[in-house]
């Protein structure tokens, strides 16, 4: 099984006499223990955060001179710490990633862990390094992936977004200031025959559960005769009619806002709130779908607004939405820092 072992049966002395002259001499020792060499690793621990499209985690450099390749799996812990204890009742899995060992042999061993480039979320356990006779080395790893786009630069990634409107430069603009996409309606004598709207949405989608957020700010005083919109469709159609929606809209109402919750088959849950900036979420979780509303405070862990059902079989695009009424005063709203945190991103559809 093995031809390699760090201690050899073999047992050096130094003799007596003329002998000694010639230097210690060697016999073969067959009472001595054969060691294994277990294997080492560059690294006590795996802290990673990686932004789409990366899919690199690290390459570990390992020392096994008893082995030329070591299987790797995963042991389940217990914390979402780095310093997770493992729960020894849960079976080894698969590295939820894929890797590739760039170089075996009885030296170094070069072996490269990978996340799926499409797949956010966040990884946690131990990573078992095992060679043939069951000597293991335990690596604790975190790993975090998301799709980010922070919306400070103009005019948009034209990868992730697409606007309502094709060449949109009256309402769909940039705070170069503040460095963040904005929908403005400036103030007009004009009375507009309809209401005018603006927006955004992904050109990807997301087919299953997934967790995401953007930051918001409304113009000060701005209380009446708008409504924004961060929500989920199943259609990449803009129009008002087209698709299943779920999301949260903000509406000005007689000098009042106004938290609407709402999803498909009619449910609705509103509230009156002084909030004028903080983040938005929404979370589908199989065919429930949760909305979130922060203030920015990191002291506060956010909380669900309320829950609602929702198809969980159904692929989403993720739409920004702003619709005025009227030109009475200038009418605006701000957005940053759009994540995805977890679930899987498709460009399959445009």
């Amino acid at each position: 099984m093995r031809r390699f072992m760090t201690n050899r049966r073999f047992r050096c002395t130094l003799l007596t006499g003329v002998l000694s002259l010639c230097g210690p001499a060697c016999f073969f020792d067959a009472g001595l223990p054969l060691e294994n060499d277990p294997p080492a690793c560059n690294r006590s621990e795996i802290v990673a955060s990686l932004i789409y499209p990366e899919s690199s985690v690290c390459t570990l450099s390992i020392i096994d001179r008893n082995d030329t390749t070591v299987s790797i799996s995963v042991l389940p812990c217990d914390s979402p710490n780095v310093d997770c204890v493992q729960d020894d009742s849960l079976p080894a899995q698969s590295w939820p990633g894929t890797f590739e060992f760039l170089s075996t042999g009885y030296g170094e061993k070069l072996l490269h862990l990978l996340l799926d480039t499409s797949r956010m979320g966040r990884y946690s356990g131990i990573l078992l390094l095992e060679d043939a006779v069951s000597a293991t080395l335990r690596i604790p790893y975190v790993v975090e992936k998301k799709l980010i786009d922070p919306f400070d630069a103009y005019p948009l990634s034209e990868t992730n977004w697409q606007p309502y409107i094709l060449d949109d430069s009256l309402h769909l603009g940039f705070d170069y200031i503040d460095n963040k996409l904005s929908f403005v309606f400036s103030q007009s004598n004009d009375t507009p025959g309809a209401p005018l709207f603006t927006g955004i949405r992904s050109r990807f989608s997301l087919p299953s559960s997934f967790y995401a957020t953007v930051d918001f700010k409304l113009r000060d005083e701005m209380d009446e005769a708008f409504e924004v919109g961060f929500f989920i469709s199943s259609s990449p159609d803009t129009g008002r009619w087209s698709g299943e929606k779920a999301g949260i809209f903000v509406s000005g109402v007689n000098g009042r806002l106004r938290f609407e919750c709402r999803s498909i088959n009619l449910q609705s849950y509103s509230y009156e709130s002084t909030i004028t900036a903080g983040e938005l979420g929404i979370a589908r979780n199989d065919s429930t779908i949760q909305y979130y509303l922060h203030d920015g405070n990191p002291a506060v862990v956010p909380r669900p607004l309320t829950f609602q059902s929702y198809r969980a079989d159904a692929p989403v695009y993720v739409h920004l939405k702003m619709i005025v009424f009227d030109f009475a005063k200038e009418r605006k709203c701000s957005w940053n820092d759009f994540t995805v945190s977890e679930g899987e991103i498709s460009f399959t559809s445009r």
